[in-house]
């Protein structure tokens, strides 16, 4: 990777080549997650250069490139592996959705919202009974972010995206011809029956928890200050190592 050879790049992302080298990461050397970021970063270029790359390989590098801790580069690249998710697993597929699920993008979404998020002192981990308890005055534990304005993200997804979610995560709580009224989802959203969606089979808590979580790597933290959205590190900025 370090003599940006395109070759190796693809034979790393396909699985072709080095599949008998060790893993082991060398003490100073670049990480396994760094050597794979190069390899897509290779990848993506050669295609953008007129280079004929696989669908799968070209896949495989903008799903890496989209956890890039820039989410709104991230962003960039998820859209770019949907076409190539449609034409390879269809699009109602897993693939798809794990990409409409995807955490940078409830990140972003939730930070264009106006949400902030406070790490100090806080809670991530969020489940139905934290929601309930919420809804209920009488919360578990202090939240890093408002789980009121994260569970309502259906509201801001695309349509495509929204029937996309409601399709797989079987949501039966409004007929189909209402999925796209603002008035009527929201007063889904605000229901019992909601939260209990939220547990069944699209698992939102865990995306919810899961995106929080990521949020909280100092590079993530850093993107999302120098991009003027509401976000506290666990420990001061300045504090020393």
């Amino acid at each position: 990777m370090a003599n940006n050879d395109v070759d190796a790049a693809i034979g790393l992302l396909s699985g072709t080549r080095f599949q008998n080298a060790p893993r082991r990461e060398v003490q100073g050397g670049p990480s396994w997650a760094e050597i794979t970021g190069k390899a897509a970063t290779l990848v993506a270029r050669a295609h953008d250069t007129g280079h004929a790359i696989d669908d799968e390989v070209l896949l495989t590098a903008y799903t890496l490139l989209a956890r890039d801790d820039d989410y709104t580069a991230a962003a960039r690249y998820n859209a770019l592996a949907r076409p190539l998710a449609t034409k390879l697993h269809g699009a109602r597929s897993r693939q798809m959705l794990d990409l409409v699920l995807d955490d940078r993008l409830l990140i972003l979404s939730y930070l264009k919202a106006g949400g902030a998020i406070d790490f100090r002192g806080t809670d991530v981990v969020i489940d139905i009974f934290d929601m309930t308890g919420v809804r209920n005055g009488r919360p578990r534990a202090s939240l890093a972010y408002d789980p009121e304005l994260f569970a309502a993200f259906p509201l801001r997804l695309s349509r495509a995206d929204r029937e996309l979610l409601f399709e797989m995560g079987r949501f039966t709580l409004l007929p189909r011809a209402q999925w796209h009224d603002p008035a009527a989802l929201r007063r889904a959203i605000a229901s019992d029956d909601y939260l209990l969606w939220m547990d069944g089979s699209p698992n939102l808590y865990w995306h919810i928890t899961h995106a929080v979580n990521a949020l909280q790597a100092p590079e993530a933290v850093a993107w999302a200050r120098r991009a003027g959205y509401k976000v506290t590190p666990k420990d001061p900025v300045d504090a020393p190592d």
